[in-house]
This record gives structure tokens, sequence and C-alpha cells, in this order.
């Protein structure tokens, strides 16, 4: 059910009956209670149940609010890792109760932090041996597969 974030929103619908269901029937036999509560949940929140009179009802959450199709292909970041680092980040060197001018100085320290950065990655200064750099890597190699697959 995860994968129906990277097919085309206006094709969701159609993969759920003509793939995920036929699926699920087959394997009905193998399908838990809890597993099939949840698929009910998922139909009715995430695609629109389907009413007595056989008419898709709209779902709980639109199909384009939570499909990342386009986000992916127009390499737009499909979470919010980027703004919760800096706020964790932030959290750790600014006091609880800080002061306007230490809020100040923070943005301050944080500024100059971004244009180290900003130079670094234009004189390609680059440590391999920097914490997090492999999950970086890993990261970037994962984004650039899904977009891969997304693609074709």
């Amino acid at each position: 059910m995860t994968s129906l974030v990277f097919v085309p929103a206006d094709e969701v619908i159609d993969v759920w009956m003509n793939v995920i269901e036929p699926f699920m029937a087959k394997n009905q036999d193998e399908i838990s209670e809890k597993i099939d509560n949840f698929i009910d949940y998922f139909v009715e929140t995430y695609l629109g149940k389907v009413g007595r009179s056989g008419r898709r009802g709209n779902p709980r959450i639109k199909i384009p609010t939570w499909n990342k199709f386009a986000s992916v292909l127009e390499k737009v970041p499909c979470t919010n890792n980027g703004a919760e680092s800096f706020n964790g980040a932030w959290n750790k060197c600014t006091p609880t109760n800080a002061s306007l001018w230490c809020i100040c100085d923070g943005f301050l320290r944080e500024e100059g932090l971004v244009h180290q950065k900003v130079h670094d990655t234009r004189v390609n200064v680059v440590d391999p041996l920097a914490p997090g750099s492999a999950r970086k890597q890993y990261s970037k190699n994962k984004e650039m597969l899904i977009s891969n697959l997304v693609s074709q």
C-alpha cells in the first residue's frame, strides 16, 4: 500500500482496484482481522470508501495531499527532515528561556555556519569522515533510485 505514494495521483484508484484489491482477495485466507481493519481504515482515509451505490466517496485526506509522485519527479523533499534537524540543533544550542539578545546571537551564529557550509560546498571541501556522510550518501542514492523508478 505504501507504494501508492509513488503512483501518479490520477492513477491511484485504478492501481488499487486492479492490482492491490485482487491480490488481497486472492490472499484473503492469510489476512488477519487486524490487517483487514487497517485496510478498511486505509481505504476510508486515503482512497474513499465505496458506498452502496457503487460510487467511491471522498477520502478524509485527498489523494494529491499525500501523493508524492510529482514531488519525486520535481526533486522536492518529501519529508520535513531538514526543518526537524534545524529545530533540534537550535533547541540544543539555545537556552530554554533565552532573552531576545541570546536568540539574536543564535541567529547570527547560525548564519555564519550557513555561510561556511555554502563556501565549503562551492570549493568542494567535503570531509568523508564527517558524521552523517554515509547516511547522506545513502539518502541521496535512495532518492535517485526512487526518482528513476517513478520516471519510467
